[in-house]
């Protein structure tokens, strides 16, 4: 501060400006700063946030994958389990006649097995029914007799006599007649029930971080979803596809019933082949509550700068206006002092009224 260029009410006072355009710089420093680095936690706790959701994602869809694998070969063991009861049953009473198609049966843990002769009509059961019963035209059973087929795994399908699900399979022995073995659906479908997707998204959904998986074909429809109140919402937009079909993983802030998702969009394959997408859904609850702390906690610290810059300008303030009185007047009096003089007067026309007075008196 330059005290030559201090007015009379200046020594009087301190102006105020000298301290509050610095300190207003400060505090506007002190903010931009702060806002900028809780900017950055914040965006980078969301961006841990991506990162975490598409690695969990795509284990997931690796675990889906090998699941969708397991189920087909599963599917591949039951056709051949009953493609090679027919025939060991078939070879066995051919040269066992006498052999109990219910014993076969039931070592090779078959649910039900028809004999047929040569002419289509069931002339043994393993359970004592349907004897004497043949097929009318254009019945699987009937087409399979008169096809060129020696044997054949059928697809599951309902008994045309009672309803129940079968998967049935059939072999031909070297005189005409054939066998047929069957295994009910439900033991077959209670056994692939481990391997079904909704299943295993129901496990996935289990997961405390997880808030819905659904899988979607590559048709954008969805084909199965976790047991989850949460729904999808207009889920595929042009950037979701776009990414998709560029097999990209994507992910995208949702809202529901008011509450913040982050759901994560995961190409799924099949032996190199994408058959659908995998979306699992995560809530951003407690990336908003540490988001909320940073904020408070950059509030706490914005404020503590400012309350710090507050007192050390006021002290400042106060020790130079201090200093200004202790220099410019007198302790005891608070009268203007030598110094406060001779900084104001005009020190010629002191010395030219001396003279004056001076000869005056001679």
């Amino acid at each position: 501060m330059n005290h030559k260029n201090l007015s009379k009410e200046d020594l009087k006072r301190v102006k105020l400006s000298y301290f509050v355009i610095p300190f207003v710089a400060i505090v506007i420093a002190s903010v931009l700063i702060t806002s900028i680095l809780v900017k950055e936690e914040i965006d980078n706790n969301y961006s841990y946030l991506e990162r975490n959701s598409v690695i969990l994602a795509k284990s997931y869809s690796h675990i889906l994958s090998k699941a969708a694998k397991s189920q087909s070969i599963v599917g591949d063991l039951l056709d051949e389990k009953i493609n090679v009861a027919s025939k060991e049953i078939a070879i066995i009473k051919d040269k066992y006649p006498n052999e109990s198609l219910k014993v076969l049966a039931d070592r090779f843990n078959i649910d039900v097995a028809y004999l047929y002769n040569y002419q289509g009509k069931i002339y043994e059961s393993n359970d004592g029914e349907y004897i004497g019963w043949e097929p009318g035209k254009n019945h699987p059973v009937y087409n399979f007799m008169k096809s060129e087929e020696d044997s054949l795994v059928e697809e599951i399908r309902p008994d045309s006599e009672n309803g129940v699900l079968y998967k049935y399979g059939y072999y031909k022995i070297q005189d005409g007649s054939f066998i047929q073995v069957g295994i009910q659906a439900e033991k077959i479908e209670s056994f692939l029930q481990e391997f079904k997707i909704e299943k295993i998204l129901n496990e996935i959904y289990s997961d405390e971080v997880i808030e819905q998986a659904c899988f979607l074909d590559n048709e954008y429809n969805l084909i199965g979803k976790s047991d989850s109140e949460l729904t999808l919402v207009d889920p595929i937009n042009q950037e979701v596809k776009k990414a998709i079909e560029n097999d990209q993983e994507i992910g995208k802030v949702i809202e529901f019933d008011g509450e913040e998702f982050y759901r994560t969009f995961v190409p799924f394959y099949v032996d190199n082949e994408k058959v659908g997408t995998l979306v699992i859904s995560q809530s951003t609850k407690e990336i908003s509550e540490s988001s909320k702390k940073i904020l408070f906690g950059g509030a706490v610290i914005l404020l503590g700068v400012i309350l710090i810059v507050v007192i050390f300008f006021y002290i400042a303030y106060k020790k130079s206006k201090e200093a200004i009185s202790e220099a410019y007047y007198d302790s005891l009096t608070k009268l203007p002092n030598l110094k406060n003089l001779y900084h104001f007067a005009d020190l010629k026309k002191i010395k030219s009224s001396y003279k004056k007075q001076e000869n005056s008196w001679v």
